[in-house]
């Protein structure tokens, strides 16, 4: 789903380009869900999205 908001907010520049009020919402959406989710990751003792991202670059994954 955060996919998606994700990818609209960016191809309308937040909602400065193309279909502006779609990509306003979706960057809110996005942003809210990523706020979410860094939030519920921190209750839950889980590793942050930084170290995560830093872990797996480290071992080889995701080489694009």
């Amino acid at each position: 789903m955060l996919t998606t908001y994700a990818m609209a907010a960016r191809q309308t520049r937040d909602g400065t380009r193309g279909d502006k009020p779609t990509g306003k919402r979706a960057a809110q959406i996005s942003h809210d869900l990523m706020q979410r989710y860094r939030d519920e990751d921190r209750e839950a003792g889980r590793m942050d999205a930084v170290a995560f991202t830093a872990l797996r670059l480290l071992h080889g994954f995701d080489p694009i």
